[in-house]
């Protein structure tokens, strides 16, 4: 009995309801373009991903403590506590006399709403801790958003203007810049503080028998703030203030100080003045005058071009308030940047588009181009739907992850179409967010492909006019000598895979001449210019020599300007800055090019003129890179727990640098020791004359550094008082000795009676990592030559060096190296898992473990052709390309999974196993072929770009090369472990056989397509 093939219930079939119902098909086709538009105009854009940055930076300070008062009393303790935070990394410090910055560092795979708790616990453990820590101490200070980044960052100067005077200009525009849409915070940066200076000499107080607490009770009883009462008249309360409070200059002058029966006026014995905080911390410069400067930060899901215009109006509108005289340039625009990225994605796009219409229009007609280039649009639509809608922005990673996934998502959409194709020539009826944006695109093009590529394809490719009939498509010239390869590779199987075992070790073996770097540099014109001079150098030393470099800059045509932050280094404007902390004897360049030709040219000119006009200054001069902040080129750090042994092993280290001619500006992190002035106390006659040590120490820091006395109100300013010594002798080392000492008695004595001065040698800064004394040795290299390849063949060298350390002492890689390691580390750590999914997969897919084996093991080969690639191009081998590599797995055992289930299908109806082996490679050659090239061929576009290009170049070169070896290795590795029929198939097998082989009328090939 027969079964009427038209009332057999046959299973759902995606692609068959799509084509039965058109309506809906085009209903959605519209849906999902609409969605994808409205997506693309929404969705935020910015130039780098939202990233939690896993570092905390705790600063406290402790005026008058040493170096090691400040790490026994305080950094030792707070570091202690620390430790006990939740996922913590580790922690890093560094001591000056008198403060000391700690680091924390958050693990890398901890998520964010740990990091957030991380640092509460910080402030929590801290906190804890207050009690222990030394009176006087002023923090300890947090700052947990270390990594906010300025999308725009705008300098306002003018000349004869005063800091203060700017200071109100900038508050005016950050008041401005708050209320307009998406900006989250408004920063002013470089303003200088402003204090009330009163200079006396401590002989003029003690011979009046005053001192400097008798001056500080004046102030504060003038000044204090302290409530008057209040008259209750029955019907109303009724408050009493009291005049009198200190609002000028000229108030304190008058201030009457008593001593005994005398009263002295303070402003004949001191000079009383408005000035700036001196010496100063920080100080910010814009192509050589003195700047504030204004940063905004986004708030998150915004789009930075928009929020940029909104920006720009409203300094349009500041601007138009200003003064004659006063300046408002802009030094970052993140705004421009995202739009050229923006610019490149949307040209790499349309030749993409090109690319792939060409190989579709060469090899299997235009009617078939039509419909893949159909079916791209509508996946990028749903992919920008998507994207919108959990929330990924546009930025530097997903825009190259849509890159990526251009020539990929053609792969199902060309497999579909091929296949129709085929059938219709027969006669019968395609580093978080990468992943998540390459895994949307794939997702989606295979939805694409099964429902609407056969609608589009139903509608726009035609019947041939053969149409009812078969005939060979494969039985031409190229594929008959296709076949007789793919027969030659079956029939030679040991020597095919013998020789590919070779091949792939022989690709091992050379990435060891393939150069090795984490992240690339960045094409973006600024350059950063690091001023080191030595350790105790003088702020405004450093200051001067920072100005003797911009003029000799002033005038380069190559520059648009130049910024200069003295004390500290340029705040966040690019998110992978190295930024650096405040240093007294630290300034920072940042030189912006008129273009990338001009950058590369002021590189070489500023290196000379540090070199040959600015011997005494430790210089760097470099690019922006991309990824993790890394600092120098070559950096190594010795840790130990005793310091004179780890000065030594570094001096070891450091050696060991200054012999490899490759590297420059080497040094270390304590940098030199620095000249101090010890004070050694008489106490026998310091106790008689009734003066402690820490009166001694107080005078001294209040008449030499300056004592604040009390707090100026300024409107909503709040300006310092501080006593200190006039500037004829408070500059002098010589006027230590003549510094007065009030005593128990009344009197003052001169501090020469009680001490004499020492001039001594001590260390200016000290490191710390997790507790222990470490020294970080550092050194540059010249361009080209990659910093992971030096500092590994360092290292390796240094293994004499390694082994001959006490217990507790280490030498270990430090910069790009070791985030590099950490990284591959990560990836090391996941692979497991990736492979055990991958293994799971595929055995629900072929439902055999050896032939998913077999297809696992020509995942690898794609490392040949990677290998290949880099070492013909020259790109280097870092982290991006490391992802292209994992990508060529999933990319090459998708073409080996088509290929044996082509194999299984033609066994399973009735062909013979060799026939089965070779006719499928030779069948699937197409397609599979088409994908490749056509993926291969869309990275060309991002292959010049500076952070993609080592990733396209592995993929290139993998593609290409996995796929003809799958080609050829597939069939001989199949026919090696499953070329022969399991023996109780054997006689079902013969039937079919014997039957097929007297059927001459068609062709095996042309059978098993049916």
């Amino acid at each position: 009995m027969t079964t009427d093939s038209s009332t057999e219930k046959r299973p759902f079939n995606l692609s068959r309801w799509a084509i039965g119902h058109p309506s809906i098909a085009r209903f959605l086709f519209g849906l999902i373009i609409l969605a994808g538009a409205l997506g693309l105009m929404r969705m935020g854009q910015k130039e780098d991903p939202d990233f939690t940055f896993r570092v905390m930076v705790v600063q406290a300070i402790w005026p008058g403590a040493s170096i090691q008062d400040m790490e026994d009393q305080v950094v030792n303790k707070i570091e202690r506590k620390l430790q006990e935070t939740p996922h913590l990394d580790f922690v890093r410090s560094y001591t000056r006399a008198g403060s000391a910055i700690i680091t924390l560092q958050v693990k890398g795979d901890t998520n964010a709403e740990e990091v957030k708790d991380a640092f509460y616990q910080v402030r929590k453990k801290v906190g804890d801790i207050a009690s222990e820590l030394p009176q006087g101490l002023l923090g300890p200070y947090f700052n947990d958003e270390f990594g906010d980044t300025f999308i725009t960052l705008h300098s306002i100067s003018g000349d004869g203007f005063t800091y203060p005077e700017l200071k109100k200009f900038a508050i005016q525009a950050r008041d401005m810049l708050l209320t307009t849409p998406g900006v989250e915070k408004a920063v002013i940066i470089g303003d200088q503080p402003e204090k009330i200076y009163i200079d006396v000499s401590s002989k003029a107080l003690a011979e009046r028998g005053l001192t400097i607490l008798d001056l500080q009770n004046a102030v504060k009883g003038q000044n204090a703030v302290d409530p008057a009462g209040s008259v209750d008249t029955g019907l109303r309360s009724v408050r009493i203030s009291v005049e009198g409070d200190v609002t000028k200059a000229s108030d304190i002058r008058e201030l009457r100080l008593r001593s005994g029966n005398q009263v002295t006026r303070l402003g004949d014995i001191a000079t009383v003045s408005f000035g700036l905080e001196d010496p100063y911390e920080r100080k910010y410069r814009f192509n050589g005058h003195e700047s504030v400067q204004v940063g905004v930060v986004m708030a998150k899901g915004f789009n930075v071009r928009d929020v940029g215009k909104d920006v720009e109006a409203t300094y349009q509108r500041f601007e138009a308030g200003l003064p004659y005289g006063v300046s408002v340039d802009q030094i970052s625009d993140q705004p421009e940047v995202v739009k050229d990225a923006v610019s490149e994605f949307m040209e790499a796009l349309g030749e993409a588009l090109l690319i792939v219409l060409a190989v579709s229009l060469l090899s299997i007609g235009w009617r078939s181009g039509l419909v893949i280039a159909i079916a791209i649009p509508l996946v990028l639509a749903a992919t920008f739907a998507i994207m919108y809608e959990i929330g990924i922005d546009l930025q530097r990673i997903s825009l190259g992850a849509l890159i990526i996934a251009l020539g990929l998502l053609v792969d199902d959409a060309m497999i579909v179409v091929e296949m129709m194709e085929r059938k219709l020539e027969e006669g019968l009826v395609y580093v978080r967010t990468l992943f998540y944006v390459v895994g949307i695109a794939l997702v989606v093009s295979w939805f694409v492909a099964v429902y609407f590529t056969p609608w589009l394809g139903y509608m726009i490719l035609k019947q041939r006019k053969h149409a009812g009939t078969h005939h060979d498509v494969f039985d031409t010239g190229f594929y008959r000598r296709l076949r007789a390869t793919v027969a030659w590779a079956v029939r030679h199987r040991i020597i095919v895979l013998v020789m590919t075992l070779v091949t792939f070790a022989t690709s091992l073996w050379a990435f060891q001449f393939i150069p090795q770097n984490f992240f690339p540099q960045s094409s973006r014109p600024e350059i950063l210019v690091d001023l080191w001079l030595p350790e105790g150098t003088s702020i405004n030393e450093v200051e001067n020599q920072a100005k003797a470099f911009e003029a000799r800059m002033t005038d380069d045509p190559d520059k648009r300007f130049i910024a200069t932050y003295i004390g500290e280094g340029a705040p966040r404007f690019f998110l992978p800055l190295d930024q650096q902390l405040r240093n007294p004897n630290f300034a920072q360049l940042l030189v912006m090019a008129k273009d990338e030709p001009a950058r590369e040219r002021l590189i070489v000119k500023m290196r000379k003129i540090l070199a040959d006009d600015f011997p005494s200054i430790r210089g760097k001069v470099d690019r922006l890179f991309l990824g993790p902040p890394t600092g120098w080129p070559v950096q190594m750090r010795v840790m130990g727990p005793d310091r004179p042994e780890v000065r030594r092993i570094a001096d070891e280290v450091k050696a060991r640098f200054q012999a490899n001619p490759l590297l420059g500006a080497i040094h270390d992190d304590w940098l030199e020791p620095v000249p101090a002035m010890k004070l050694v106390i008489d106490q026998d006659r310091a106790r008689a004359l009734g003066v402690t040590s820490q009166r001694i120490r107080q005078m001294l820091q209040a008449t030499m550094s300056g004592a604040p006395l009390d707090d100026f109100r300024d409107g909503e300013e709040t300006v310092s008082i501080v006593a200190r010594e006039p500037e004829a002798t408070r500059h002098l080392l010589s006027s230590v000795d003549s510094v007065y000492i009030p005593t128990d008695f009344g009197g003052s004595v001169p501090l020469s009676q009680v001490a004499k001065v020492v001039p001594v040698m001590e260390q200016g800064i000290e490191w710390r990592r997790d507790r222990l004394p470490t020294i970080s040795v550092r050194a540059t290299l010249p361009d080209g030559v990659q910093s992971n390849d030096v500092v590994t063949k360092m290292y390796n060298d240094m293994k004499d060096l390694r082994a001959g350390l006490a217990p507790g002492y280490k030498v270990e890689i430090q910069g790009g190296a070791e985030d590099s390691a950490e990284s591959q580390a990560s990836i090391a750590a996941k692979a497991p898992i990736m492979l055990a999914i991958i293994v799971v997969l595929l055995m629900v897919q072929l439902q055999h473990f050896g032939k998913s084996m077999l297809v696992l093991a020509t995942g690898p080969l794609g490392i040949i052709g990677a290998a290949a690639a880099l070492l013909i191009s020259g790109a280097p081998f870092g982290f991006v390309a490391i992802l292209g590599v994992i990508a060529l797995l999933g990319i090459i055992m998708r073409n080996s999974i088509i290929l044996v289930d082509q194999i299984d299908q033609d066994i399973a109806a009735g062909m013979e196993r060799s026939e089965a082996i070779v006719g499928a490679a030779v069948r699937r050659f197409r397609p599979i072929m088409l994908t490749a090239l056509t993926a291969v061929l869309a990275l060309i576009p991002i292959s010049r770009a500076v952070f993609w290009g080592p990733l396209a170049y592995a993929m290139m070169g993998g593609i290409l090369v996995a796929t003809v070896l799958t080609i050829l290795v597939l069939p001989a590795g199949y026919a090696l472990f499953f070329g022969r029929a399991p023996k109780k198939a054997k006689t079902d097998e013969q039937g079919p056989e014997s039957e097929s082989a007297g059927n001459n009328e068609k062709p095996r090939l042309a059978l098993a397509a049916e």
